[in-house]
């Protein structure tokens, strides 16, 4: 990351709804705490029973995804993280080894393993934390041979590879006889991710045992009682109740619920319910009661629940479909994961925890439309679309403001320009597009075609990519492009649709395979392949519209889709079978851009190309994007040309010089998956496949930072306009966020002022807020020097951008303020001076009236008068200023007539308060000090008509300021 950005920071904006979690832990003796790693959110811990979530591990952890969560029953400091998702879907990421923490979460330690890629299991032995097995799934997209069993002796300084099947096959559970820990059960699954296929099931797939603490293993697959014939996943059980009793979720054509209760020798079919292997590539598991031998859970599509040994099964309810891993323990504690999220329950399944509290949605696709304040919208995989505002006017953006706007969970979405209130949302393949209306919040299927499936391929009229393309054309928004195989385009919102396009695709009819195998097949919307992935026309050129599919081509049309070119590079190192995401300039004829994406093919390198010459001839522009970092969107700035972003498997990276060379812009965001990007206004919004949306607030440094700038000791940057809201409380925002759970931050209500510094500076810095007449309202240093002439001890209060500071005075010969101690957001924090990018909000404010303790009045700092200001930056003897505009909220009609009269109204009242505050201080303080007095009274009865007077002047102005107050 380029050390001048250190000022810029993300923001989470939601939603606060879970997405997929594939393990979950309880902690065995903190009867509150839980843990769960998510597909692609990192690690979480609740130590209030699920009600609030806190990631644990995002300064520690190099990848998001997680495979597998263990935590020692004897130490339960110690935990472990296996990363690397455990499921077999084709959106899935890859992990970097294994992370181990010994102190409750707190720190983590990546202690190897980072080949494996997905972890399917890690366990620990039930007495010694030093000893641990790693389920080492392997790479899912081909064969390799850092697969098996790893076994650690010392704590995860060396592991060593105990149990190898073959490098098609990893192991996916492990599973310790609490008992007698020197036997191990492992299961291991053969199988394969494609860009058009997935296969479940080989010969190698199979279940060992180690009676010698993982020493040496053997084969139990040909065990009597067993399936004959392909096996697929595997899930494993051993009872901590009674030892020798494990259970085995077997795929298989005989599949169901397999137990033995001599150790692995023989084999009993308990149960062949078909329900428990419905997609079993995605979930399957098995989790034994703590105490009760006879009792087993299966955490499948739906979660069931045996107390007869597995023999038969009832289902429980659970907050949501799709169940990926159990724990339960003693005391009716457990805590699921499931499509949703994490849910704890404290009566056996009951009821559970919300999963609307922990912002881990997985996010396909972004954008955002003309409303003030404009909106985000994205598409929640496993849920809906949903449309969220970028700030509230309510204090915080809570769960009441989000909406669907209709569509599916991998929807692209369009907005009208011209009325943000229609909404075009693509459904799952084949389901069609929405339109939906906000006014009247009515949707309507207005797809080109309405069958969907993939039994047939070659068959199938329209093929459709996951995440189907529906873009507006950014020349006329009566334009709408929906892409299949070929290109669709309606003028009628949708009434009727013509094909503008052959097919753009390889159409390799040996892609068109059906889907899964060989024990299972199913009708995968997912892999509808190949299709057109992206579409985009020209925002410089009418009628210019270029595609990217799925399986590796790039076409373009110059002539609104009358003929159409095949300009996919020929001489670069573009992969054959990628999938293709577009961005076309719009500064430049012919220029376009792309990124590739090529993870599917176990190929996790970065690709992005750019062409100017209308594909013609193509260029490589990824260099200082690291291998594993794979590139899945590339954007435009919409204002400074050659300024680009990348969305990778790891977060943001940027270019200042049109993709010549590239730095990251991970800044204060975790490691995130990012599948897609927009930039809107001055902010760019990012969907994240884990963490939710996040939005980065005024990136004007990126789009102003040059080479001269980075030569000056001190810059100030020249700050945008800023919006007078009309409903907002300046300040209180923020604050109200801080304390308010479930509820995103808004961005900075004020002025955000960037200045760069070569060099931390030696002294004091200075920032204020004037008018064009020289009037300081706002002034804030990097040295609280407050002054004030006030009685020794007297308690200060004031309002600092909305935020209630109190101070106590120190002393005579100080006359300052020693400030309470009080924890506040950085907006209210003084001025930083540090090298590189500082960054500081300056209030559009005036002034606070004075406050002395025992009077409730207060005037709260008047909003500015819309208008020019002068931002002005004072390091030492140098002063540096930039205008700014404080512009008046867009959805009013005042005058500047009206907003100057109520600004020197409120001025007026706040400065009248505070005259009555002084003088009740001032009176206050006298009367606290008749004993001393009293000695130089002549006369006592002086005194007491003296006290009596003050007391009824002091009566009198507490009378008025409470008649203020009502």
């Amino acid at each position: 990351m380029a050390d001048w950005l250190g000022g810029m920071q993300w923001r989470m904006l939601g939603p606060y709804r879970g997405g997929r979690v594939t393990s979950v832990i309880g902690h065995p003796r903190d009867k509150q705490t839980f843990y769960f790693g998510g597909a692609g959110g990192g690690i979480w811990k609740t130590d209030n029973g699920g009600h609030l979530w806190t990631p644990i591990a995002d300064d520690f952890l190099k990848m998001a995804s997680v495979g597998s969560l263990a935590i020692s029953q004897s130490h339960p400091h110690v935990m472990y993280a296996g990363m690397g998702e455990n499921v077999l879907v084709q959106f899935h990421s890859y992990g970097d080894g294994v992370y181990k923490s010994v102190d409750s979460g707190k720190t983590w330690k990546n202690v190897g393993l980072a080949e494996v890629h997905n972890v399917g299991k890690i366990k620990i032995h039930p007495t010694n934390p030093n000893i641990a097995f790693v389920a080492a799934l392997g790479h899912r997209f081909g064969a390799n041979a850092e697969r098996g069993v790893y076994r650690t002796r010392d704590g995860g300084k060396t592991w060593e590879l105990v149990c190898f099947r073959s490098d098609r096959a990893g192991a996916v559970d492990v599973a310790i006889d609490d008992q007698n820990p020197e036997l191990v059960y492992a299961a291991f699954w053969e199988q394969l991710i494609q860009p058009w296929n997935y296969t479940s099931g080989g010969a190698d797939s199979a279940i060992y045992r180690s009676s010698d603490g993982g020493d040496t293993w053997e084969d139990l697959s040909k065990r009597p009682g067993l399936p004959e014939g392909v096996i697929g996943k595997i899930a494993l059980a051993a009872s901590p109740a009674k030892s020798g009793r494990v259970w085995a979720l077997i795929e298989a054509e005989q599949g169901g619920i397999y137990r033995t209760d001599d150790f692995g020798y023989q084999w009993t079919w308990m149960n062949d319910e078909r329900n428990f292997l419905v997609r079993a590539r995605y979930s399957i598991a098995l989790t034994p009661d703590p105490v009760d031998a006879n009792v087993v859970y299966v955490p499948s599509r739906k979660l069931w629940k045996s107390t007869d040994g597995g023999r038969t099964f009832g289902q429980m309810n659970t907050p949501y479909v799709d169940q990926h891993d159990l724990w339960v323990g003693d005391d009716q504690r457990m805590i699921v994961a499931n499509d949703g999220g994490a849910s704890v329950s404290f009566d056996g399944g009951r009821s559970w925890s919300t999963l609307v509290n922990q912002p881990t949605a997985e996010i396909y696709r972004i954008t955002t439309d003309n409303h003030f304040p404009y909106r985000v919208y994205g598409a929640q995989q496993d849920n809906s679309t949903i449309a969220i505002p970028h700030r509230s006017e309510r204090g915080g953006i809570g769960q009441q403001e989000w909406y669907d706007i209709g569509g599916g969970e991998s929807g692209y979405i369009a907005v009208r320009p011209d009325n943000p209130n229609i909404v075009y949302s693509s459904d799952l393949p084949g389901l069609g597009v929405t339109r939906y209306d906000h006014i009247n919040y009515q949707i309507r299927e207005i797809g080109p075609w309405g069958e969907s499936g993939a039994w047939d391929k070659p068959a199938l009229k329209y093929r459709f990519n996951w995440c189907v393309p529906v873009k507006l054309s950014p020349h006329d928004p009566d334009v709408l492009y929906v892409a299949g195989q070929y290109v669709f385009r309606s003028t009628d919102e949708g009434a009727s649709w013509e094909e503008i396009s052959p097919d753009l695709t390889r159409h390799d009819e040996s892609k068109m395979v059906l889907v899964g195998g060989p024990i299972e097949f199913e009708d995968a919307l997912a892999f509808q392949y190949p299709a057109i992935s992206s579409v985009a026309e020209s925002p410089f050129e009418r009628g210019v519209i270029w595609t990217g599919s799925d399986d590796g081509l790039i076409h373009v049309t110059r002539d609104n889709g009358a003929t159409w070119t095949n300009v996919t590079p020929l001489n670069l190192d573009m992969p054959t079978w990628a999938l293709i995401r577009l961005e076309v300039s719009r500064f430049a004829a012919g220029k376009a851009y792309a990124a590739a994406t090529n993870y599917r093919l176990d190929d996790f390198k970065p690709y992005l190309f750019k062409t100017e010459d209308y594909g013609a001839t193509w260029t490589q522009i990824n260099a200082g994007i690291p291998d594993g970092h794979f590139t899945r969107v590339i954007r435009e700035d919409t204002e400074r040309p050659g300024l680009l972003y990348a969305g990778t498997e790891v977060g943001v990276y940027f270019s200042l010089d049109d993709g010549a060379s590239w730095q990251s812009l991970k800044l204060n965001l975790p490691a995130v998956i990012v599948f897609d990007l927009c930039v809107k206004e001055d902010d760019i919004c990012i969907a994240t496949h884990g963490r939710s949306m996040w939005i980065l607030d005024n990136i004007s440094p990126l789009r102003q930072m040059n080479a001269d700038v980075l030569s000056k000791p001190v810059h100030l940057f020249p700050p945008q306009p800023v919006i007078r809201l009309t409903r907002q409380v300046y300040g209180l925002d923020s604050l109200m966020a801080l304390y308010q759970p479930f509820v995103a931050a808004n961005p900075p209500s004020g002025v955000v002022v960037d200045y760069y510094f070569s060099e931390s500076p030696e002294g004091e810095v200075k920032l204020e807020l004037v008018d064009q007449d020289g009037t300081v309202y706002q002034s804030f240093s990097s040295e609280v020097q407050e002054r004030w002439s006030l009685p020794v001890g007297a308690l200060r209060y004031e309002y600092r951008g909305g935020a209630r500071l109190v101070g106590v005075v120190a002393g005579e010969e100080e006359q300052g303020v020693r400030w309470g101690a009080l924890t506040l957001p950085d907006d209210f924090s003084i001025p930083t001076a540090n090298k590189g990018l500082n960054r500081f909000m300056l209030p559009i404010q005036a002034k606070g009236s004075y406050i002395t303790p025992g009077l409730l009045g207060y005037v709260m700092p008047p909003a500015l008068v819309p208008g020019e200001y002068i931002v002005r930056l004072i390091v030492g003897e140098q002063v540096y200023e930039s205008s700014v505009r404080i512009d008046k909220d867009p959805r009013v009609h005042t005058t500047h007539v009206d907003y100057q009269a109520q600004f020197d109204l409120l001025i007026r009242i706040r400065d009248k308060v505070s005259e009555i505050h002084r003088t009740y201080g001032q009176l206050s303080w006298i009367r606290e000090n008749l004993d001393h007095w009293r000695e130089t009274i002549q006369g006592l009865e002086r005194a007491d008509t003296f006290i009596d007077s003050i007391t009824a002047m002091i009566n009198r102005l507490s009378a008025i300021e409470n008649t203020i107050v009502q």
